[in-house]
């Protein structure tokens, strides 16, 4: 206004002007809204259209040719910001000139012109109907008319004549006034009308059982209107004021308002039942302004067609409690740090065209409901802390609901919200869509979730946490990473079009739908560290490819297999093994049926070729074939393996060899082929494991899966040799990409990996959980080099003295200085790594074999004992003659002064009543005693021989060889019992306990 080029003439009409003829105006004016922000000096002038009922403008001439009134108003607004609004001077003068007239009528159209007869260039630009979204100006009238006025002469009864000034009661053509300061005030318990209500200070309506009252123009409330019953409602357009010192009070009935609620600084809205309908907005004033006041909600149904503004920080003292139900067809915009909130429900409709929003006006303070419910079909939602600006968070205090529509966790600047906190359950119905904006960095917290499998959860930030939860539809559409860390399903479809997902060490996905990766390997990464490699389960098609890394610490040998269907040779594969001929690392595949240099079963180098000098590599002609395993080592450096291709989700199989005289007949190196952990082992599953699912083509005795397990430390169970497990082990899992051996039955059979023994586990090779019903112990041997090796015997119900494929598993060794095994009580000849007994009702006794490379001392030592209440356990020397009990005293000490394989020396005891022996002796020409911290020994029978002396832990404290003349020997030892054992040269052997003081 007014200058577009030219000068012009703005016509504004406005219809359904509900003022009575001849009507007293008191205030009048004209609310715009910016389109452009304007400046400079400009003076308008304001005229009305001098007719009854001014007709729609239908020329380009008709405003400028119209006739104008008598009164005009001059008006110089102020610079004006795009997108606030403004208010015109007072035009109440020309408002009273056309109402005045005698062919004026309550409901007539009424038109304003504005001009600039000046030549300026200076406009203001102001928003119009015809604008999408655009919000149109609007006419704002105060005015006084023939009134009735409540006396309460008589009674409380609205509908009696004589309670009226006038004696009549009111229609809807007469304002009333209800007055402060009287006795008797009026409640409305039948059918009636009038055209504006006025309650003055002090004075008070009720509407109660049985009422209908409806106003045609507004309600402007600066006393009291208490609704118990009944309905009030206005008619089209009007709205209801709440005043400066004004209380509504809604504890039953209806209150129908066509437009606004408009609440002012220091009233009182205290809505503990009922019902109230808005048809517009809930605010302070024409300028959209937040609502003022007091405000107490505690109970009933509110529904707010429009805007909600609740985010005054000023002039506005709120709590919501109870179990209210506020519905919100559009903006929701509440001002946390002004509000005390313990209850109700908060309800978004987006039933007006555009987004909806829930926001706080306060900077550094939540945006904060107790229950929030999205249910708007088609409609998008932002969940930011503020509208524009600054930006905190949401925090629901109960729970978080998505029925219909989409929400997003951003503001309408496009800023992301910096929290959400859900003190309930987030809940997303069939259909729902809920995009996900909050970083890493910030906070997200939520106590449970339930996602319907048709509903879409999208991560649409940059750096993000994905928690755990089950998710209908999950989608990743924005650049950044999003991690994964817990156990996470998604119900329906994955699709990544932007970004990354990376499922960390610890993370565990199932995909029960359909996956589209549509950004390219690098869009989806399982990661894999020092703690282990995530897992995901692909149940529907995969579309698109998939990394999945291998972490490799380094000089350590690795097994390893392809977990997806990667294409290329060794060469083309990006493996980072260096030149053939030229590297320390080694990369090997091993191939039982192979023969080389006379040799059956052999480790063929891929990498360097059969010379080892690289000029016959097989890099360039081999690649990862399915389930087959292969040997690696990164000598110098650790390193994170990374392959892709398209995951595996059918059931994969490799043929098995075993040939006569081969190195190990039946060895067969075999690996995980999927992208997830399989269960190894009933424990891990009962039914859908890889040792049930594969029993019948494994050797009876080796029914089991070999680990390769090469660590620094040497401690249990960080063995340099296989990790043995079967059925008797705990719950084991298997990482993607590990590789395995495994004894074939018999030659050319048929290894399956199927897809239902993709189990997500734990991340580390074995030791996943304890089993509860299985009484286990665990020996195991150190050598002088501080290698470990161990064996299990496991007490299971049905199990027998002899061979029980899938619960004995016989031991694979490869490590030539130490080698632990037991055999079986009904012995077949081979020495088992687990074996398995019925559950100890007597005693029974399990020989120890032991392959020793080095000589010096050795240590027996207990790893593990589970379930073992009343069980007794004890080792015996058959060599020293000493019998220890294990569950007391759980380490033994002993020697090896050549090297060699022991199969006799040793004996486990369960539920034998052997002990140390005491002092007896073979007779009476050999004795020993203790006196004075001095070990005497007197031998009649030789005079000469070797004696030992060990503590009451087995462990060897003097070996020294006595004679006629040497024969007493200092104990520099703590006070104590002490074993003394003789043998002397005639080879009579005595024993006995001694205490040293």
């Amino acid at each position: 206004m007014c200058y577009d080029g030219h000068q012009q003439y703005v016509g504004l009409r406005f219809q359904n002007v509900l003022v009575p003829q001849g009507a007293t105006i008191n205030e009048a004016y004209v609310v715009f809204k910016a389109d452009e922000s304007n400046s400079g000096s400009v003076t308008l002038t304001i005229a009305g259209y001098d007719t009854d009922d001014a007709p729609e403008w239908n020329s380009d001439y008709c405003v400028s040719s119209a006739t104008k009134t008598s009164a005009t108003e001059s008006w110089t607004p102020v610079a004006w910001t795009a997108g606030t609004s403004y208010n015109s001077d007072t035009i109440s003068e020309i408002i009273e000139e056309i109402v005045g007239r005698t062919g004026w009528d309550s409901g007539n159209a009424l038109s304003l012109i504005i001009y600039d007869q000046s030549s300026g260039t200076t406009k203001r630009v102001a928003e119009s109907r015809n604008k999408s979204n655009g919000v149109p100006a609007r006419l704002v009238i105060s005015y006084t008319a023939e009134s009735c006025v409540w006396a309460g002469t008589t009674s409380t009864a609205w509908n009696t004549a004589s309670n009226w000034e006038d004696s009549n009661t009111p229609d809807d053509n007469e304002d009333v006034v209800i007055p402060g300061s009287l006795t008797n005030y009026p409640t409305v318990t039948t059918t009636e009308k009038c055209n504006l209500l006025t309650i003055k200070s002090g004075g008070q309506l009720t509407i109660g059982s049985g009422a209908d009252l409806t106003t045609y123009q507004d309600i402007d409330i600066f006393g009291t209107l208490k609704i118990d019953a009944g309905t009030i409602s206005t008619n089209t357009g009007m709205e209801i004021f709440v005043m400066d010192g004004g209380t509504f009070d809604l504890n039953g009935g209806t209150v129908d308002i066509d437009d606004e609620f408009r609440t002012k600084a220091g009233c009182t809205v205290d809505i503990s039942g009922g019902t109230l309908n808005i048809g517009d907005d809930w605010e302070r004033d024409y300028n959209n302004g937040s609502a003022y006041g007091t405000i107490s909600i505690s109970g009933g149904t509110i529904t707010v067609a429009d805007d909600c503004k609740f985010s005054s920080s000023t002039n506005l003292t709120g709590t919501m409690s109870g179990s209210f139900t506020l519905t919100v067809g559009d903006d929701m915009k509440i001002s946390s740090g002004r509000w005390s909130i313990t209850g109700g429900t908060i309800i978004l409709t987006g039933s007006k065209d555009g987004s909806a929003l829930f926001y706080s006006y306060d900077d550094a303070v939540d945006a904060t409901a107790y229950n929030l419910t999205v249910n708007g079909s088609g409609k998008t939602f932002y969940m930011a802390s503020t509208y524009e600006s600054q930006n905190e968070g949401v925090h629901i205090l109960n729970d978080f609901k998505i029925t219909a529509g989409t929400v997003e966790t951003k503001n309408a600047a496009g800023q992301h919200t910096d929290k959400l906190d859900v003190d309930g359950k987030f809940t997303m119905e069939s259909g729902a869509h809920f995009k996900d904006a909050i970083e890493s960095t910030d906070t997200y917290s939520v106590e449970d979730f339930d996602f319907d499998a048709n509903s879409t959860y999208e991560y649409y930030g940059t750096t993000q946490d994905i928690p755990e939860a089950t998710f209908g539809h999950l989608t990743i559409s924005a650049s950044g990473t999003k991690s994964l860390a817990d156990s996470t399903v998604v119900a329906g479809n994955l699709s990544i079009s932007n970004g990354v997902l990376s499922v960390t060490g610890s993370g565990k996905l199932s995909v029960t739908g359909t996956t589209n990766n549509s950004v390219g390997a690098s869009g989806f990464v399982i990661k894999s560290g020092s703690s282990g490699t995530g897992s995901v389960i692909f149940d529907g098609a995969v579309t698109g490819n998939v990394t999945v890394e291998r972490f490799l610490t380094h000089d350590r040998w690795h097994y390893i297999a392809g977990q997806t269907n990667i294409s290329g040779n060794f060469s083309t594969l990006n493996m980072g093994l260096g030149t053939p001929g030229s590297t320390t690392n080694q990369f090997y595949r091993w191939e039982e049926d192979y023969q080389y240099s006379g040799n059956t079963g052999v480790w063929v180098d891929i990498l360097n070729g059969e010379d080892g000098t690289g000029t016959n590599t097989l890099m360039d002609d081999e690649g990862f074939d399915v389930c087959k395993g292969y040997a690696i080592n990164y000598v110098t450096t650790d390193k994170t393996l990374s392959l892709y291709g398209v995951p595996y989700t059918a059931d994969q199989s490799i043929t098995l060899t075993k040939t006569t005289n081969s190195s190990f007949e039946g060895l067969n190196l075999v690996g995980n082929p999927f992208t997830s952990t399989l269960a190894a082992n009933t424990s891990a599953d009962a039914t859908d494991n890889f040792l049930s699912e594969n029993s019948t083509v494994l050797d009876a005795s080796h029914v089991a899966v070999y680990l390769w397990n090469e660590q620094s430390g040497w401690t249990y169970p960080d063995n340099d040799d296989y990790v043995t497990v079967n059925n008797a082990s705990d719950a084991t899992f298997i990482q993607p990409g590990q590789a395995f051996m495994v004894v074939a039955k018999n030659d050319a059979v048929s290894l399956s990996f199927a897809e239902e023994i993709r189990k997500h586990g734990s991340a580390s090779f074995y030791k996943a959980h304890e089993n509860g019903d299985i009484a286990r112990f665990e020996l195991g041997v150190k050598n002088p080099d501080g290698q470990t090796n161990s064996v299990l015997i496991a007490f299971i119900p049905d199990m027998t003295p002899g061979l029980d494929p899938g619960y004995d598993a016989g031991k694979i060794s490869a490590n030539a200085n130490l080698s632990l095994y037991t055999r079986l009580v009904d012995d077949n000849g081979t020495g088992f790594a687990i074996q398995s007994l019925p559950p100890v009702n007597e005693s029974v006794s399990v020989k120890v074999g032991l392959k020793a490379g080095i000589t010096g001392i050795y240590h027996f030592e207990t790893v593990n004992i589970e379930n073992f209440e009343g069980i007794t356990v004890k080792l015996e020397d058959k060599l020293t003659g000493l019998t220890i009990d294990l569950a007391d005293v759980p380490e033994y000490t002993f020697s090896i002064n050549q090297p060699g394989e022991f199969v006799n020396r040793f004996v486990l005891h369960f539920n034998e009543t052997l002990g140390v022996d005491e002092d007896l002796l073979a007779n009476d020409k050999i004795g020993f005693y203790c006196y004075n911290k001095k070990l005497h020994i007197t031998d009649r029978e030789s005079g000469s021989g070797t004696f030992q002396l060990f503590n009451l832990t087995g462990q060897l404290m003097m070996e020294k060889r006595y004679s006629a003349d040497v024969n007493t020997f200092d104990m520099n030892f703590a006070q104590g019992f002490y074993i003394v054992k003789i043998f002397n040269d005639n080879k009579t052997v005595v024993s006995g306990k001694i205490y040293n003081r």
